[in-house]
């Protein structure tokens, strides 16, 4: 695995009424998003995390209004919640993009990389690694490792799976 390294970040706020939008989008009470940005990392998400993994993976957004609620110029909302303690993830993440036509990615390297934003301002995990699981709710199971190193760069690696190959005629 040879990781990526992510670009210098710019975090945004996001205004309490937006949050409130969209946490009805996402099917959630607002209390439950304990930290929320806008992040770019090359890819511009809303990125939130909740309150932990069970609630990531009991998600059921209503994707319209999630698209609605989209803005121009951001690619969708990735979700986060730490898992238990026993569990061989840190984290599970969820990304969602519906504005541009795709309801759920399964494994998102600039959704894990605003994440790996989030954890980092606000200390959420010990050390410079930890592991993010992604996938599991489309049977698409995938683990993101992400790297902090001294320079305050963000590594992000895994392994891929090949699932379609073809050729494009134009």
């Amino acid at each position: 695995m040879t990781p990526g390294q992510l670009p210098e970040p710019i975090v945004h706020n996001i205004l309490q009424t937006d949050l409130n939008d969209i946490a009805s989008a996402l099917g959630i009470a607002s209390t439950s998003i304990k930290a929320s940005s806008t992040i770019n990392v090359g890819a511009v998400w809303m990125t939130l995390q909740l309150s932990n993994s069970d609630e990531v993976r009991g998600l059921r957004p209503d994707m319209e209004k999630l698209a609605d609620l989209t803005p121009r110029g951001v690619v969708g909302v990735t979700v986060f919640g730490r898992t238990a303690a026993n569990i061989d993830s840190h984290i599970e993440v969820r990304s969602f993009a519906p504005r541009e036509g795709i309801a759920e990615d399964p494994v998102c390297g600039s959704g894990n990389g605003c994440v790996a934003v989030l954890v980092r301002q606000h200390k959420l995990i010990e050390g410079s690694t930890y592991i993010a699981s992604q996938g599991f709710c489309l049977g698409r199971d995938g683990r993101v490792e992400v790297r902090y190193q001294d320079n305050n760069k963000i590594l992000l690696g895994g392994h891929a799976v090949t699932c379609v190959q073809g050729i494009l005629n134009v």
